[in-house]
């Protein structure tokens, strides 16, 4: 069965261009715009290493015998992980060395386990 002809007609052809005949300033350009490309990508990649190599997600932390969450010192910041449906409703902030939940206006946590991604300091 012969081949359908598509119902359009092309009336160009597509010369591919060799890098050394096109002007030297057009190579330049695009030497400065790889370059500017590859500069930004180590700056984003680094600026990823530096927000994620201290950082750990979906830890667990359980409340002491009064049900309050002790910060550590070596703590910079800490969220409730939203992924877990009892975090949705709570509001969690730093308050005197302590987790506090702003929504109920209390230090008591009692969920077994809470789950935060938190943000260590390392000297």
């Amino acid at each position: 069965m012969p081949f359908a002809r598509p119902p359009y007609r092309c009336d160009y052809t597509i010369v591919p261009v060799r890098a050394e005949q096109r002007p030297a300033q057009s190579q330049l350009q695009d030497q400065q715009g790889i370059s500017r490309r590859l500069h930004i990508n180590r700056l984003l990649a680094e600026e990823r290493f530096d927000r994620y190599f201290n950082t750990e997600f979906d830890y667990k932390i359980t409340p002491d015998n009064n049900n309050e969450i002790k910060i550590a010192d070596d703590v910079l910041q800490m969220d409730l992980n939203q992924g877990y449906p009892e975090n949705i409703e709570k509001e969690a902030i730093f308050r005197g060395g302590k987790l506090y939940d702003k929504k109920k206006h209390s230090y008591e946590w009692t969920a077994e386990h809470v789950y935060v991604d938190i943000v260590w300091h390392f000297s």
